[in-house]
């Protein structure tokens, strides 16, 4: 990927950065949520339809913490937004311990959820779907998963 005035600093995403058709990635807090005037709202799920319209394969991780859920209420639209839109949505717990770090809680592919840690014909850990339904019930609603045999298919 190349950087510069044409491109924008690395921490952003522009058309122009996929020119050379180079696989890339980015990071954001995802908190840009902001009202249009004729309703609606714009957010990096623009940046998501973009993308896409250019031919990328969008992967959207999101990493959720329930200490700081109440500080990044326009992430959690941002994010309830944009999973839909994004290929895959993979959502991962980070509240608990180090040696518990980055746990998977939820998955799903466009609007069809693949995995998710709350619904109970699922046997994960008790703790971790008290901790991330916390912030999870905030950016992902939905629970009812078409079953995990398919998160494998869906993810080749």
């Amino acid at each position: 990927m190349r950087y510069g005035p044409r491109h924008g600093p690395p921490s952003s995403w522009s058309p122009d950065t996929v020119g050379d058709r180079q696989s890339f990635a980015y990071e954001t807090v995802f908190s840009y949520w902001k009202a249009l005037p004729a309703g609606g709202h714009a957010s990096k799920a623009d940046d998501i339809r973009q993308m896409q319209v250019a031919g990328y394969r969008v992967f959207l991780i999101f990493v959720g913490l329930a200490k700081l859920i109440a500080r990044f209420p326009r992430t959690q639209a941002a994010i309830r937004h944009a999973a839909p839109i994004a290929d895959i949505t993979a959502m991962f717990d980070n509240s608990r311990t180090p040696a518990e770090a980055f746990s998977l809680v939820r998955v799903q592919k466009k609007n069809k959820v693949l995995f998710d840690a709350r619904d109970p014909r699922y046997r994960v850990d008790p703790q971790l779907q008290k901790v991330a339904a916390v912030w999870l019930d905030k950016v992902a609603r939905e629970r009812s998963p078409a079953g995990i045999p398919q998160i494998q298919r869906a993810l080749t």
